[in-house]
């Protein structure tokens, strides 16, 4: 795992890749759980680097599978906030693509990862981006819908009170 931290340092990548999954075979195989979480971190970091280039450049395909170890890692590490940054990233992604049923399926799960960790601000986004989504797919009725879930938080607290 040194030899990764060290290499990601120095902005080798692949390289740091490479050991950190080297690393985390090993604590696989042993059943090193504490290390599997710590080198989990580290390997949803990388391909989290990794990802963002490939989207940068366009290569969301690419892109979309290293999100797609990025969640691994999320999961493996019991990291629930960066599974929820995954999953609306992964979102994000699919509708660059304009695979928009994938788009809805990963932005409905980055919403229930939101509200499991009572993510207000997580929560309006996912309701922003799914009104939207659901909108250009012509689904104005669960565009409504979830534009409605989205005003409702933004109600003051006195106000859904009232209700």
């Amino acid at each position: 795992m040194g030899l990764g931290v060290c290499e990601e340092r120095v902005l080798n990548i692949t390289q740091s890749m490479g050991y950190h999954e080297t690393a985390l075979e090993k604590a696989l195989d042993y059943n090193v759980q504490n290390l599997v979480k710590e080198i989990s971190r580290e390997l949803l970091r990388v391909y989290d680097i990794i990802a963002t280039e490939q989207e940068m450049e366009g290569n969301y395909e690419t892109a979309l599978d290293f999100y797609e170890k990025c969640l691994d890692a999320s999961k493996r590490a019991h990291d629930l906030t960066n599974e929820g940054q995954c999953y609306h990233k992964m979102g994000l992604a699919f509708v660059k693509i304009n695979d928009l049923e994938q788009a809805i399926y990963y932005i409905n799960k980055f919403l229930q990862i939101c509200i499991q960790a009572k993510s207000t601000k997580g929560e309006e986004t996912a309701y922003k981006l799914l009104g939207e989504i659901h909108k250009d797919m012509g689904n104005i009725e669960e565009s409504k819908k979830n534009l409605r879930a989205l005003l409702e938080m933004k109600k003051p607290t006195d106000t859904k009170d009232k209700e």
